[in-house]
């Protein structure tokens, strides 16, 4: 039998800890078990829905057909995907960040006519809109994640003009 040390205790996981833990192996698993699903779907026959299960697996001999067939489309953009939608630079998030959640308040102020705290969404977009300004976000380059965004900032400008335009005077010094 072990003997413990003077003052030495079993290190046990906090509920925190444990909590954190089984919803991160749930995600994993709710996010990670339609991935072959995914995959391997597009692989089945022209027979497949009819003769087998409606929402089975594929053979795994067709994948390289069907992966042929998606690179073949216009030049391969599908290889593209990982590098227009995964890995942004710090700027295009942040740029995300500021303007996804416009799309909620804009037609509120429609409605309603004010949007509580709308200048916290104004800054952002009025100091990285400005060159002159040192947070300035740059020119976007081709397939650039802040063109997409510029489609909220957009709505925004359409439906609640008053409150939404960045450089409305006097808003903030």
């Amino acid at each position: 039998m072990k003997r413990r040390r003077p003052g030495r205790s079993r290190r046990t996981a906090s509920p925190v800890t444990v909590t954190a833990a089984l919803l991160l192996a749930g995600a994993a698993v709710f996010f990670g078990l339609p991935l072959p699903w995914l995959l391997l779907a597009p692989a089945r026959t022209a027979d497949d829905p009819t003769t087998g299960t409606p929402l089975g697996f594929g053979a795994l001999g067709n994948v390289d057909e069907v992966w042929s067939h998606l690179t073949s489309y216009k030049d391969a953009e599908i290889t593209l995907w990982p590098g227009n939608s995964v890995i942004h630079d710090d700027t295009a998030t942040e740029v995300v960040s500021l303007a996804r959640p416009l799309w909620g308040p804009a037609p509120l102020a429609t409605g309603r006519g004010d949007v509580p705290y709308a200048e916290l969404w104004l800054r952002g977009p009025a100091s990285g809109s400005d060159p002159d300004h040192p947070e300035y976000w740059g020119e976007p380059g081709d397939r650039d994640q802040r063109i997409v965004e510029m489609a909220a900032s957009g709505f925004a400008l359409a439906f609640a003009p008053k409150q939404f335009n960045p450089r409305r005077p006097g808003t903030w010094t």
